[in-house]
């Protein structure tokens, strides 16, 4: 079959429209050539023992573009429920569950990945994109993620447990680096339940720096307030504005009464800092940095450390300005564990589980960009409501596995862009809810919701 390109008239950057047909090029493209894409995908395995590579080769309901639609639509009702629900849409015979859970195991979750970083590179590629003088400012934050009670789960992501030591239920750490400006994820990873923050900041922020193709300013909390990772950022160039943990020239910084000082940081050699060899090698064990006062309604002092400077124009109002951006990767985790239902996973294997992740983190970026298009320039205090975008996006998934050239294809792309011009809310200044911690429920193997929300 043929590449047909979609072109959407009438939106304002043409985002979306351009974001789809770098999933769908992407998908024939693999299709086409899936010997060089081999790592993203697992052998078929006969009864006879024999093993096969060619099974999306062939004709087939489940082909790699129903599969990748399928699971990207968020699979958060029963198995048979979900798949009747969406080759219906398509007007094709509904295959069974176990056909899909066995065609799932072929593609492994970091063909998820691919197609994220796909759309990605493919947004910042477009013009539009908000930056801050030059950068695109990124925040990096984890969560627990509470993960279905299969013991698979848990021996592969570890267990949340009592402080007497009794397992409760499976549970991973997730880390998102987010474009709080465009509201994009860059890039996420789920790790296992104990792993360090900051070691998952380590491993992620160039590529999560790279994908942009922009200089960027990382914004971090105190979670991730270390010595190395100061230096790390610091001998990359890498821009970054983080607020301090305690320590003794922190107070001394608060009890000096200056709004901001330039000073040298000295680690302890107990510190990790120093089982890093590059800083080994460095004649003067020293960091260089900015500290700026943030001082809070209620009282309250904060310091932030930032290599940003004064003399590269960015003033002390700028920095705490900068931090409070930050605050964008924490709505975006409530949209991502309410809207989407993220913790509600349709799979009880480790890379089901990240498949399902990774397609959240697709169907999030994929409505961002969709409710930018539809509402940008507006000029009202408005927001998107992301719950009813995402469920457009939801009902619009199996249209887009039709392929490119069906009409119809066409023609509810469309009609979604203008009715997710009509989603949104007004934005109330100064409004603030407080933090509800809520019990979750232990009991039962999985948990399904026959209507979640409005979304999905």
């Amino acid at each position: 079959m043929d590449y047909y390109p979609l072109i959407i008239n009438g939106m304002a950057h043409r985002h979306f429209s351009t974001i789809i047909n770098a999933i769908e090029s992407k998908l024939f493209s693999i299709q086409s050539n899936i010997d060089d894409y081999s790592r993203y995908f697992n052998n078929w395995t006969f009864r006879d023992g024999h093993s096969s590579d060619k099974v999306f080769r062939r004709k087939t309901l489940l082909n790699l573009r129903n599969t990748f639609w399928l699971i990207v639509s968020r699979i958060v009702r029963s198995l048979p429920v979900a798949l009747d629900e969406f080759f219906s849409r398509m007007d094709l015979p509904v295959p069974t569950k176990s056909a899909f859970s066995m065609k799932r195991k072929l593609i492994r979750s970091e063909f998820f990945e691919l197609m994220n970083h796909t759309v990605v590179r493919e947004f910042y590629k477009s013009p539009g994109v908000l930056k801050w003088h030059g950068f695109v400012l990124i925040a990096c934050d984890g969560t627990r993620l509470a993960l279905p009670d299969v013991d698979e789960l848990g021996s592969c992501f570890g267990w949340y447990h009592t402080y007497q030591g009794k397992n409760l239920y499976p549970c991973a750490k997730a880390c998102v680096f987010h474009d709080t400006l465009n509201n994009i994820t860059v890039c996420a990873s789920v790790e296992k339940k104990d792993v360090d923050d900051r070691i998952t900041f380590e491993s992620y922020f160039r590529q999560a720096s790279e994908l942009t193709g922009s200089r960027t300013i990382m914004l971090l909390d105190r979670g991730y307030f270390s010595y190395l990772i100061m230096y790390v950022l610091i001998k990359e160039n890498q821009k970054f504005v983080m607020k301090a943990r305690n320590a003794p020239w922190r107070t001394a910084f608060i009890n000096s009464g200056l709004r901001q000082s330039t000073v040298r940081i000295r680690p302890s050699k107990t510190t990790s800092i120093y089982k890093n060899q590059d800083w080994l090698a460095e004649p003067e064990k020293e960091l260089v940095v900015r500290l700026v006062r943030f001082d809070h309604p209620d009282g309250s002092t904060d310091v932030l450390i930032t290599n940003l400077t004064a003399t590269e124009g960015v003033s002390y109002h700028d920095v705490i300005s900068l931090y409070r951006l930050r605050w964008g990767v924490e709505t975006a985790y409530g949209i991502y564990k309410n809207d989407e239902a993220l913790e509600l996973f349709s799979s009880f294997r480790p890379d089901g589980v990240l498949q399902d992740f990774h397609a959240a983190v697709i169907m999030f970026n994929l409505a961002s960009i969709l409710s930018a298009d539809a509402i940008h320039d507006s000029g009202r205090k408005i927001k998107p409501d992301m719950n009813v975008v995402i469920g457009l996006i939801h009902n619009l998934c199996p249209v887009l596995a039709m392929g490119p050239d069906r009409a119809e294809y066409r023609k509810r792309i469309r009609s979604i862009v203008e009715e997710a011009g009509h989603c949104y809310i007004y934005i109330n200044p100064g409004r603030s809810f407080p933090r509800t911690r809520r019990k979750r429920k232990t009991s039962g193997k999985f948990y399904r919701h026959t209507n979640f929300s409005r979304a999905v």
